[in-house]
């Protein structure tokens, strides 16, 4: 539960940096990032199903988010392809597939106190990104 609650979160700053990254060509993602578990299709899950088959339990409020998940693999593909298409003409093929990649599984947020999840907390701005 505590992993895919930290995914849920994580997810939008992972978001941030990527969009903030489009026009502030100092903005990357740093060397070495901590996540709990990597999913199928390198997704981060973010819903509420337990990962673990040992807990089958699972809330009928939540089933539309159960098995939810940001496309973190992708993401951080897009990142690399962005930099290293500054630098070259001839990459808008990949681009557009990574970018395809990212919109399967988008930055997903919702209202579900009850298990932690709110769409509006933190609040983050793009003057929130750090650089180091």
């Amino acid at each position: 539960d505590w992993g895919l609650l930290a995914n849920y979160y994580n997810q939008k700053v992972l978001d941030l940096i990527y969009s903030e990254g489009f026009s502030n060509f100092n903005t990357d993602f740093p060397n070495a990032i901590y996540l709990d578990a990597v999913d199928l299709g390198g997704l981060i899950r973010t819903g509420t199903a337990r990962i673990t088959p040992l807990h089958r339990n699972v809330d009928h409020r939540a089933v539309g988010h159960a098995t939810d998940g940001y496309a973190y693999a992708a993401t951080l593909l897009a990142a690399n392809v962005r930099r290293l298409c500054r630098q070259r003409d001839d990459c808008s093929s990949i681009a557009s597939q990574v970018e395809e990649e990212r919109r399967k599984h988008p930055l997903s947020l919702w209202e579900d106190s009850d298990r932690g999840r709110l769409a509006g907390w933190p609040v983050l701005s793009n003057q929130d990104v750090l650089m180091v």
